[in-house]
């Protein structure tokens, strides 16, 4: 898919998004006995890898990567700076401040595994496709070796980047990200899926 999406493309995407994430942070929300978790306004944006590094900017990151697989193709990444993502498995582990040892690795990618079964349940029940995400696979440092490190479909570039922002309210404050990094094939699946056109 070369030519950019229609404005009515993209706002569909976005509310696909929303529907997904929204199914996902109530997950999030109770594995955290119950804390408010706020969700951004989701966005669909054509964006590459080096712009995507870029705005996260300096200080490292835990990534959980799936591969989306069924009737379509893509990645769906929990992105959480470093910070977050230790406190995020202290409150799951019951410990303070752990170290990214494999116990918190283990939590965070149990968390992905809930979050990416959330977010594309929500999808299958919207779209009618059979989705269900890969294996989690962990990325952790910089935000320029998380986000080239992510493993593209094809090796190629997505025409658009879906993102959730959210963000719980502990103390201090746990956020991260939501990702889908679709193929220009899903994307035209999706679309066709929500009775709308790509261009």
């Amino acid at each position: 898919m070369n030519t950019p999406l229609s404005d009515l493309a993209l706002d569909g995407l976005r509310e696909l998004c929303s529907m997904g994430a929204g199914h996902a942070v109530g997950a999030l929300s109770r594995l955290l006995d119950g804390q408010a978790v706020l969700l951004d306004v989701p966005r669909a944006v054509p964006l590459r890898r080096s712009a995507l590094a870029a705005e996260l900017g300096p200080g490292q990151f835990v990534a959980v990567e799936f591969h989306v697989q069924g009737e379509a193709a893509g990645l769906l990444v929990l992105l959480v700076p470093e910070r977050a993502a230790l406190q995020l498995a202290g409150t799951l582990l019951r410990q303070q401040a752990p170290v990214m040892g494999p116990d918190a690795q283990d939590a965070l990618c149990e968390v992905g595994n809930i979050l990416a079964s959330s977010f594309l349940d929500a999808w299958a029940r919207v779209t009618g496709l059979w989705l269900q995400p890969s294996v989690p696979r962990w990325l952790h440092g910089s935000a320029g070796d998380v986000v080239m490190g992510l493993r593209y479909v094809d090796g190629e570039e997505p025409p658009v980047v879906l993102e959730a922002t959210w963000a719980a309210r502990a103390n201090p404050v746990l956020q991260g990200r939501l990702l889908v990094l679709p193929d220009g094939e899903t994307v035209e699946t999706l679309l066709g899926a929500l009775g709308l056109a790509a261009r």
